[in-house]
């Protein structure tokens, strides 16, 4: 997912909800500008503590953020959202790396 994604994502959800970007920013207790950059996608990499406290203030798991498939979603979101979106970020920005490359991966702590 881009940056562009994930703050178009979020001012569907936010629209959708019927809140104001100042009202959402309050809810989420990030900067109004903060969150017209990313939904600008202007803003990238957000922290996952940021992308918590929006999911949150929105009424969604992060995972829904990131636009996952519903079967990606971890079942209890607070106990594994830092692990669940570790594997996730893993899996779709490292290169999988074919047989016989332990030492690379093992060096590049994977």
């Amino acid at each position: 997912m881009t940056t562009r994604t994930l703050g178009r994502v979020v001012r569907r959800l936010r629209k959708s909800r019927r809140r104001t970007q100042v009202e959402l920013a309050q809810r989420a207790q990030v900067s109004q500008g903060y969150l017209a950059a990313l939904e600008g996608g202007l803003k990238t990499n957000p922290s996952l503590s940021t992308l918590t406290k929006l999911a949150k203030a929105l009424g969604v798991p992060v995972a829904e953020l990131l636009e996952l498939p519903r079967e990606e979603y971890p079942s209890r979101e607070e106990d594994h959202v830092s692990n669940s979106l570790g594997q996730v970020v893993h899996r779709r920005c490292v290169p999988s790396v074919g047989s016989g490359s332990g030492d690379a991966q093992r060096r590049a702590g994977l």
